[in-house]
């Protein structure tokens, strides 16, 4: 583990699904907890990346300042620099 994101060590799974008109359904199991899937298609081969929201830097700027100012994002320097 290193700082607030976890690594999952991915165990080799073999599994068929059927492929129907409006794609495949992956099963909640394979995912490991992931909240999205990053999909590459490389040559015949069709991967999916966990993508999981643990990562405190994805989370960055999403509350940039803890008061009733709503545009604190937009115009955080004069509320850092009121003097200038």
């Amino acid at each position: 583990m290193v700082g607030d994101r976890q690594f999952y060590k991915l165990q080799p799974k073999v599994m068929k699904i059927r492929v129907s008109k409006q794609g495949a359904l992956i099963p909640i199991e394979l995912l490991n907890g992931a909240e999205e899937l990053e999909i590459q298609q490389q040559g015949d081969r069709i991967i999916l990346l966990p993508i999981f929201k643990t990562d405190p830097i994805l989370d960055l700027g999403s509350n940039p300042i803890n008061c009733d100012a709503s545009d604190a994002s937009e115009n955080h320097d004069q509320y850092l620099y009121r003097s200038l």
